[in-house]
């Protein structure tokens, strides 16, 4: 489900989910910038209902390592 949701966020901010695999990184290989980082911040708390740390994305990130730290959150929901 936190899968499908983020390929909803790269698509809505005109990313092609399609092309994206779990061990690329959101700076070097998807091409992100700092604008481009907060936007995604912004989307995935819109899109997942949840509030984000400040902080919370950097560019070394994976597309994997995105995923597990919003579940992980989503987790401590419940």
């Amino acid at each position: 489900m936190i899968t499908e949701k983020i390929k909803e966020v790269f698509n809505m901010l005109e990313i092609e989910p399609n092309e994206i695999t779990g061990d690329m990184t959101l700076e070097d290989d998807i091409g992100m910038d700092s604008q481009e980082l907060v936007e995604l911040h912004c989307a995935i708390e819109k899109v997942m209902g949840i509030k984000l740390p400040a902080q919370f994305i950097k560019k070394s990130m994976t597309v994997e390592e995105l995923i597990k730290s919003i579940d992980n959150i989503c987790e401590g929901k419940k």
